[in-house]
């Protein structure tokens, strides 16, 4: 099985910090219905993208926001938007992007 600490310190996870957070997006995907593996997988992308960071505004690039860094330059980060309005959450909610 793959451990997830094993594989986020190895690649992108710096912090403890990170790690935390990192662990509440595996558990958020697995009550979502994601396998373990599907859950660390993303997680472990998360972590490339956004540093597990749900609020981060890219730098530089095309202004990519959130976890997954939501592209304004390809309706995503609008879509991202008009969800958060019609769930009535925040955008920058962890919950909401997962």
């Amino acid at each position: 099985m793959i451990r997830l600490k094993d594989l986020l310190l190895e690649y992108d996870v710096e912090t403890d910090a990170e790690l935390k957070l990192a662990k509440q997006i595996v558990r958020g995907l697995l009550n979502r219905g994601f396998s373990y593996t599907g859950a660390v997988a993303l997680a472990g992308n998360i972590a490339h993208e956004s540093g597990c960071v749900p609020d981060i505004t890219e730098k530089g690039g095309t202004g990519g926001y959130g976890l997954m860094q939501w592209d304004p330059g390809y309706k995503r980060r609008q879509a991202l938007t008009a969800f958060a309005k019609h769930t009535k959450t925040s955008e920058s909610s962890l919950a909401t992007q997962l």
